[in-house]
């Protein structure tokens, strides 16, 4: 995978999970950057990730799907240049902040999600640690892609600000900190 741009995508496949729609952007990104590769890290029905990816026409040697256990993602996810989180919006994603946001954000990678997951893209935009589609049609994809890829020459930049975003965010430290202001409130 060296010298080729990793998208990563990790965690379930179902009917919360837009994969068809990551399939379809990695086509999109391809068409431009034709050594992306796709990393898919799966937890569940990994035949099926691998099904949407042949069913969009993406050829075999540019992805590679791992069945993971939740200990073992860390490892490959930092070797993403960046993460893919897609929801279809006709679910309750409006009051969600998925895990993998906070896990992509540890491992110091950026991300490409769709407008709508809980406030998932206000925090990409103001700690400037992603980008955020506007929806799952090609015009969207293709400038996020190009987005993205503009973005590359400050890699080292977005990469520490996904790392601080995580801390500052998403530690256990900063979790009491909020908890305690709460309880705090209530007393």
């Amino acid at each position: 995978m060296q010298n080729k741009i990793v998208i990563s995508y990790s965690g379930s496949i179902g009917m919360f999970y837009g994969f068809k729609e990551i399939a379809e952007f990695f086509k999109v990104f391809r068409d431009r950057e034709p050594d992306a590769f796709l990393l898919a890290l799966i937890n569940n029905e990994p035949e099926t990730a691998e099904n949407v990816l042949e069913a969009c026409g993406i050829e075999k040697a540019s992805y590679k799907v791992l069945n993971l256990r939740y200990l073992e993602v860390a490892d490959w996810l930092k070797e993403a240049d960046v993460s893919l989180m897609f929801y279809r919006r006709e679910n309750s994603c409006g009051g969600c902040c998925p895990t993998k946001f906070a896990e992509s954000l540890a491992c110091a990678v950026p991300m490409i999600l769709n407008k709508g997951i809980g406030d998932c893209d206000d925090i990409v935009k103001k700690q400037r640690i992603g980008f955020v589609l506007e929806n799952f049609e090609d015009s969207s994809f293709r400038k996020t892609r190009d987005d993205f890829l503009s973005s590359l020459k400050w890699r080292d930049d977005m990469r520490v600000r996904c790392r601080n975003a995580a801390e500052e965010l998403f530690s256990l430290d900063a979790g009491i900190m909020k908890y305690q202001g709460i309880y705090n409130k209530l007393i």
